[in-house]
């Protein structure tokens, strides 16, 4: 369970990616335009996990005890 369930007893609402509007200020374009990088960044790192851990469950023997 994340904190966030746990505290809040639900998921955490979606992100949406930034699109600029008219009334934002350059630093709040710039501010949304870095998150979304970030958030684009944690996503690879979480595939490139999510692809380790695969390729080492398919080389683990199962039932062998060291």
């Amino acid at each position: 369970m994340s904190p966030y369930k746990d505290v809040f007893g639900r998921e955490p609402p979606p992100l949406i990616c930034y699109e600029a509007q008219l009334g934002d200020t350059p630093s709040i374009q710039e501010q949304l335009q870095l998150r979304d990088t970030v958030l684009e960044s944690l996503k690879d790192v979480r595939k490139a996990q999510l692809r380790m851990k695969a390729q080492a469950d398919n080389n683990r023997r199962h039932g062998i005890q060291r």
